[in-house]
């Protein structure tokens, strides 16, 4: 409905050169606050109100001034075509009506719009009616007490009655089992049931009536079984793909907006309505157009393939991309538009990049700290194995191969665990094989794997080999300057090309695994001597990787030791201790075998020791050598076990002071801490540069 089609067209106008006493006396006639003014060609220049006699009052004016003196130059006047809802926003009580020549043909008023509202209702209230009594359907409503309130002519032919035989009356009454009344009580809709009425079968759907939030009554509707019962599959689809279309279409963070051909708005989203700045249309649909929507609905048209444009909507850069879509005479009926929002686009991709790189910080932090924390850091003091710690540490966040070399027994093994355990690759198999181990006719299948009837006596469905077991993760291939000359072409090729061949095997076979290698010998004196690829040692030798044994780290084995022993009492139950004499024969002795023998040594004593506390008289043979210092006191005059202990101690605190670069450092060795080192050097008179800090004198009343 137009503003023409309500307004008023009787308007009292005043001419902008009558006085202001005049126009007062048309007020007053007729009983009104204001008119509008017009000029010499009836144009509407200006609006005199009562307010404006007020002010000529107030100031003491004249009465004769003309009206175009006081009057109020800006009036906002409306158009007479202007669809009617769009008047609602609009503060005034009265509103000037123009024509498109902008001539004032009418005067809208509050009582108008109401007015015309009204007749809108009726006739919507009638049209609803035509449709219910015209529907095939039955229609029966009822109030929130479940009591009927309309049936239409189909309901009455379902029920076999009147309207005026039900209408009043209970629903439950005539229609058993009516879904209405639990639609009452939960204000749910409920769909496609069946109900039974008068021995026929009918699909029913109940839905309430709400105003606002409150439910006033519900709707229900019978349709004829035999009818849909062939439909209903189809029925069941397009009504699923429609709820789907119409989910995505609400939940999409970009906006979506659905024109004809001509640029009418059909259909759009929320975020449309937020981007483009409309007013929220009832149910998704509005049919005006829209700038934008228009814009991109010509150059589609025109092209007849996606199109895009970009402009500036409300302070934000905003990309729309409208689709045709054609009907069968290929014509251009709707246009789907995407509309983004590139400001926040670019706002959150700035976010996301920032929260990746703290993500990344905070990520390789905590991967350090607890690869720190499980690290076997405790295990030793030394500044060697530090270093070493450290570069496996830095090596281990990416996949290149790592050698590790040492004498036999210094941990090479327990490193690979450390690297393995502190890579991406920790939740995948850390797989360890022992390439001295396996006969070199078995090796090759071991590591590749084989194919079903590759040799004799091969499993059935053939078997993989470690490259395959340990994808995702960590091989670690131990001794591998034992490997033959055969197995390193091919272990070669697999370096390179991060494939291999089965055993019996013709397509080769991808492998997903970090590759760890370890070995006792000299690597580069065996591809001297022609026992070993150059070319595979360089491939593996890309971050190698060096323990040293056990004799060039003494300060590690009172660290190792301590270690060791705790866990040897906690596996036999036992709680046994070292005797000073033990432990600096330990620190003085070359170790061979490195830890693995100092292991073996420990716990070969924690088992045949009878005493709590293991003198130096039970370490093996190759330990028997004369005793260590503070020892040689038992040959002469015996002296109180305390004095013994403050000598070993003196001497055990001198010699780590002497071998350290600090008092912290000294402290670490000893497994104490720096205040403690202090105190007791304090004690036993040892220099150390470093002086403890001077007590408070103490009250002796207290």
């Amino acid at each position: 409905m137009l503003v023409k089609d309500v307004m008023t067209r009787e308007v009292l106008t005043v001419a902008e050169w009558v006085s202001v006493a005049e126009a007062v006396q048309l007020l007053r006639k007729h009983k009104v606050k204001g008119v509008p003014v017009v000029n010499a060609v009836g144009r509407v220049c200006g609006l005199f109100t009562v307010k404006h006699l007020f002010q000529v009052v107030a100031d003491g004016g004249k009465l004769g001034l003309p009206v175009r003196e006081l009057m109020q130059r800006e009036v906002t006047c409306i158009r007479d075509d202007t669809q009617l809802e769009e008047t609602c926003g609009f503060p005034q009580k009265r509103l000037p009506v123009v024509d498109t020549g902008g001539n004032l043909v009418g005067m809208l008023t509050k009582s108008d719009i109401i007015r015309g509202f009204k007749t809108t209702f009726v006739h919507a209230r009638e049209e609803l009616k035509a449709v219910l009594e015209a529907t095939p359907h039955g229609i029966v409503a009822v109030n929130t007490t479940g009591y009927i309130t309309f049936v239409n002519p189909a309901a009455e032919g379902i029920l076999r009655l009147k309207a005026a035989q039900v209408v009043g009356g209970d629903v439950s009454d005539f229609i058993p089992n009516c879904a209405v009344i639990g639609v009452l009580a939960t204000g749910r809709a409920i769909r496609n049931y069946k109900n039974t009425i008068n021995g026929n079968t009918y699909i029913a759907h109940a839905s309430p009536v709400v105003d606002g939030r409150d439910i006033i009554g519900a709707v229900a509707s019978f349709q004829p079984f035999s009818e849909i019962e062939s439909l209903a599959d189809e029925l069941g689809v397009v009504k699923q793909l429609c709820k789907e279309l119409d989910a995505v279409i609400s939940c999409s963070y970009d906006g979506i907006l659905v024109t004809d051909g001509d640029g009418a708005i059909r259909k759009v989203n929320a975020a449309t309505v937020k981007l483009l700045g409309l007013n929220p249309p009832a149910g998704g649909e509005v049919g005006r157009g829209h700038h934008l929507g228009a814009q991109v609905a010509a150059k589609v048209r025109q092209d007849r393939k996606p199109c895009s444009v970009s402009c500036l909507v409300n302070g934000r850069q905003v990309a729309l991309t409208g689709t045709p879509v054609f009907d069968e005479n290929g014509a251009v009926v709707r246009i789907v538009t995407n509309v983004r929002d590139l400001s926040a686009l670019s706002s959150l991709k700035q976010e996301l990049e920032e929260v990746n790189r703290l993500k990344e910080m905070y990520y390789s932090e905590l991967a350090r700290l607890k690869t720190e924390a499980a690290s076997p850091g405790g295990t030793f003091r030394s500044s060697a194995m530090e270093r070493v710690y450290d570069l496996a540490l830095r090596v281990a966040a990416v996949d290149t191969p790592v050698l590790v070399q040492g004498e036999s027994g210094v941990g090479k093994e327990v490193l690979a665990n450390y690297i393995h355990a502190s890579s991406a690759r920790r939740s995948g198999p850390f797989i360890k094989i022992n390439c001295a181990a396996i006969p070199e006719t078995l090796l090759e299948s071991e590591l590749f794997g084989y194919t079903e009837g590759a040799f004799t006596g091969a499993r059935r469905g053939g078997k993989p080999g470690v490259f395959e077991i340990a994808a995702g993760g960590t091989l670690f291939l131990d001794e591998i300057g034992e490997l033959p000359g055969s197995i390193q072409a091919k272990l070669l090729h697999a370096l390179q090309d991060q494939e291999f061949f089965k055993v019996g095997g013709s397509r080769p076979v991808k492998f997903d695994a970090r590759l760890l290698f370890a070995t006792n010998r000299n690597l580069e004196e065996e591809v001297k001597a022609g026992r070993f690829r150059e070319d595979l040692f360089y491939r593996i030798n890309i971050v190698p990787l060096y323990v040293p044994p056990l004799r060039e780290r003494p300060e590690d084995i009172a660290a190792l030791t301590a270690e060791f022993l705790a866990k040897m009492n906690a596996k036999y139950k036992t709680d046994k201790k070292l005797s000073a004499e033990v432990i600096e024969a330990f620190t003085c002795y070359p170790w061979p075998g490195n830890v693995r023998e100092l292991i073996n040594v420990l716990e070969r004593m924690v088992i045949t020791s009878r005493q709590e506390i293991i003198a130096f008289e039970e370490l093996p043979g190759s330990f028997r050598r004369p005793a260590p210092a503070p020892a040689a006191t038992v040959r002469g005059p015996v002296l109180p076990l305390k004095s013994v202990l403050e000598m070993v101690e003196k001497d055990v605190i001198e010699q780590a002071l002497r071998s350290a670069k600090s008092l912290r450092q000294a402290a670490r060795a000893l497994g104490i801490d720096p205040s403690t080192l202090l105190r007791k050097a304090e004690k036993h008179k040892i220099r150390t540069g470093v002086e403890l800090p001077q007590q408070p004198p103490q009250d002796i009343n207290r």
